[in-house]
């Protein structure tokens, strides 16, 4: 019962109103309930545990157990698969994408060919749908099907009209041929640069960088030689994680212009989820080179093709609150951030809820509240899982929160504390580059006593190697440094990011000279 059980209560309430009708519309005394459907209904009613084959059978038959229950478990079984196929269930709009309707009606539209073509109707209604098949297939790029009608229609009319036709079938049927080796390769490409994103480390980042460039050749040719678009939507997928990955973003941006005219020009890959994931992906290029209005202006355009209770929804707010977040827009940052911590942990899990507390902990310190930054920030956070990201910026954001307050005795073990963390993860992991740098900002600070009247030259230097753009260890968004740690410095310091000359001066410790052997 449990396959007969988890199959009921997969459907939907409209769902189950068509499988009712269609169990008792057949019966030949005109019953409103049938064994079929008692049967069904009684184990719909059932919605944590499938009931007993015992149980069942009392409730039909007035027995224990007998043959009759097992019969009557697999004809529903059965039936509940034929009635998800009518056109009522198929013809619906409620599945994410929106022409997959038509593909079900395509293939349904075949298996009736298949019906008909050895019937008296197979030159007459069989070939005409057979030419229905094949000009909806080519107009949505649905390559096996297309293949497969093509070589019935080659077969049926070329049988009749000679082997001109019979060739210039094969033209055609080699063309799509290589258009369905190139959209298989296209897609597999696509989700192996997937699995390629998930690995981290140098060597991995190399081997994506190779593998990309490889298979962007290969697909630009495959493009070219066959104009389809949905070989075109996956180039340039691929073509905007390229000049992503090697920061080029400019290019990154021109590759999303084009994916989004593929999925706008085409009905083929037109979805109004891919649009949404099209124009974030553009306002995730947009936040990278700081057009922050721009970055909004596209995520607007998202949110209106995406589902409110989708995974891409999530997504799409939290790039909204990195553009308002670092266009200092602080409160619509808070309305979205308040808006993601109402999602509930089954929805979203504990590390992203922690995240977000993150994020909340951010606007704290972005409006002056460092008390209530450092409060949260001293709380058990998920985040503690990532060792050497979101760890090390929790600590650090927590250590400037403390500073700020003047609590320069809660502050100095903790940039002790973090120091020994990130002895103790680079023994298993890369630390981050910046982060080691962010680290020796703070002891050189810690070595004033955080004294705000007082920055060694060291410590300036440290601020302008983290302030420099284009670096390995450059700020960027998209990473837990939600505040980059040396505007925060530089603010403090009046310092200015082209020159490191302070507007205004600072007192210095005089440079210590040290006397030369042999001189008086």
């Amino acid at each position: 019962m449990e396959k007969l059980h988890s199959l009921l209560h997969s459907l939907n309430p409209q769902q189950i109103k068509v499988l009712r009708k269609f169990l008792t519309s057949f019966s030949s005394r005109n019953e409103t309930h049938t064994k079929m459907w008692d049967l069904a209904a009684h184990i719909l009613a059932k919605k944590k545990t499938p009931p007993t084959i015992q149980e069942c059978s009392l409730l039909i038959y007035g027995v224990n157990r007998d043959s009759r229950i097992e019969k009557l478990k697999t004809r529903l079984y059965s039936k509940v698969l034929d009635s998800l196929i009518i056109d009522i269930n198929t013809n619906r709009r409620d599945y994410q994408d929106e022409v997959h309707p038509i593909f079900v009606r395509l293939k349904k539209r075949a298996t009736l060919f298949q019906i008909i073509r050895f019937t008296s109707l197979r030159d007459t209604v069989a070939l005409d749908m057979l030419q229905e098949i094949i000009q909806t297939s080519k107009k949505y790029e649905q390559y096996p099907l297309l293949l497969e009608s093509l070589t019935y229609s080659k077969w049926m009319i070329g049988w009749r009209e000679g082997n001109k036709v019979i060739n210039e079938y094969n033209k055609e049927i080699d063309h799509y041929e290589k258009c369905n080796k190139a959209f298989n390769n296209a897609t597999d490409n696509y989700y192996n640069m997937i699995s390629l994103s998930n690995f981290q480390g140098k060597a991995s980042a190399e081997k994506l960088r190779v593998f990309l460039e490889d298979r962007i050749a290969i697909m630009t040719y495959d493009y070219a030689n066959t104009q389809s678009a949905s070989v075109g939507y996956y180039l340039k997928l691929m073509e905007m994680a390229y000049f992503q990955h090697i920061k080029d973003y400019r290019k990154a941006k021109d590759a999303g212009r084009e994916l989004l005219s593929i999925i706008i020009n085409n009905v083929s890959v037109y979805r109004k989820v891919r649009l949404g994931f099209a124009y974030d992906n553009l306002a995730e290029t947009d936040i990278y080179l700081g057009d922050y209005n721009s970055a909004l202006q596209n995520i607007e355009l998202a949110a209106k093709n995406i589902e409110k209770v989708s995974r891409d929804y999530i997504v799409n707010r939290q790039l909204a609150f990195e553009a308002h977040f670092h266009n200092n827009e602080v409160a619509k940052a808070a309305e979205i951030c308040a808006e993601l911590l109402r999602s509930t942990r089954s929805q979203q899990g504990d590390f992203r809820i922690a995240k977000y507390r993150f994020f909340s902990a951010c606007i704290d310190f972005k409006r002056g509240n460092y008390k209530e930054c450092a409060s949260e920030l001293s709380k058990k956070f998920e985040l503690s899982r990532d060792k050497v990201g979101w760890e090390i910026s929790t600590r650090v954001l927590r250590i400037m929160a403390l500073i700020e307050l003047e609590r320069f005795d809660e502050a100095q073990p903790l940039v002790t504390s973090l120091q020994k963390h990130i002895e103790r993860t680079a023994r298993k992991s890369d630390v981050d580059e910046r982060d080691r740098l962010i680290l020796r900002l703070l002891r050189e600070f810690e070595k004033e006593g955080f004294n705000r009247d007082r920055l060694s030259s060291r410590a300036e230097d440290l601020l302008l190697q983290l302030a420099e753009v284009g670096k390995t260890y450059s700020w960027q968004p998209f990473t837990p440094e939600l505040i980059p740690v040396q505007e925060w410095f530089m603010s403090k310091y009046h310092m200015s990011k082209s020159c490191g000359e302070r507007k205004n001066k600072v007192n210095r410790k005089p440079p210590v000279i040290k006397k030369q052997k042999g001189n008086a």
